[in-house]
């Protein structure tokens, strides 16, 4: 079975051939389970066989089961370069400067490297099954990165599980890229106004926060001293609500509590 939306073979039609001998070309040539492409006049025609369709929607769904995040193969391999580039950098100023560059650091960058080229094979692996040389690859590669963080190496089909988990905790954990969801440019922060004034919202004031990936910030329940707002409120100003979770809070808000941060006039 074929998975490649190239054409194997282009037949020719002219229309002045028997209806009934092309028919059983064109049936003869889709029993071969093959793309290939009818060319009539001016028009090329691709023919996909439904096998073929068929492994292309499996592959696509195993990759988004495996990485829900939907990553991007030519950014992944982007991600990949520039981690390497940083290798060879390091590598340099080590070799001139012996210490000069942090061993943490080196390992980082090679971690890094393993694992969004390993990431990468897994997914070509996923969309094309009949491909035996990406899951081996993937596999060693898989392997590699475990032993660089002083793990017994697993078989091929648990490297890959493994694999995918470690890209998923890289996700949550790692460092920031530079195209974060979350705006901070590889970063870590953001700039986020604190303080508006209330009449317009106006920022007057802002401060670096933790990136948070692109996630919404949580929300606050009723019993916050900003009445589940999110924000508080001083005359002529609207603040950020920094109060703690409900969970981590001593005690209730008191009605003197939202007297003092939550005047009524303000607009919930």
């Amino acid at each position: 079975m074929s998975t490649s939306s190239e054409p194997y073979v282009t037949l020719p039609i002219d229309t002045t051939d028997d209806p009934e001998e092309i028919a059983a070309t064109v049936a003869a040539m889709a029993a071969c389970s093959a793309a290939f492409d009818i060319v009539t006049g001016n028009r090329r025609i691709r023919y996909r066989p439904e096998e073929d369709l068929l492994a292309d929607a499996l592959g696509l769904a195993a990759v988004r089961d495996a990485y829900p995040d939907h990553p991007s193969v030519p950014h992944l391999l982007s991600e990949a370069r520039l981690m390497y580039h940083h290798r060879m950098v390091d590598d340099l100023a080590d070799r001139r400067h012996p210490g000069i560059v942090d061993p943490a650091r080196k390992h980082d960058h090679q971690a890094q490297q393993l694992l969004l080229e390993a990431v990468v094979l897994d997914i070509v692996a996923l969309q094309c099954g009949a491909d035996i040389h990406s899951p081996t690859e993937c596999a060693r590669l898989s392997n590699q990165l475990r032993k660089l963080r002083h793990l017994p190496v697993l078989d091929p089909f648990e490297a890959q599980k493994w694999l995918r988990a470690a890209y998923a905790d890289w996700l949550r954990n790692g460092p920031h890229r530079l195209d974060c969801p979350g705006g901070c440019n590889g970063s870590g922060q953001i700039l986020a106004v604190m303080v508006w004034q209330e009449d317009d919202l106006v920022p007057l004031h802002v401060e670096p926060v933790d990136c948070r990936r692109g996630a919404p910030e949580p929300g606050h329940d009723a019993n916050c001293i900003c009445r589940g707002s999110g924000f508080t409120h001083e005359p002529g100003e609207r603040h950020l609500c920094l109060g703690p979770a409900p969970e981590n809070r001593p005690g209730p808000i008191t009605p003197q509590d939202h007297g003092k941060h939550a005047p009524d006039h303000a607009p919930w």
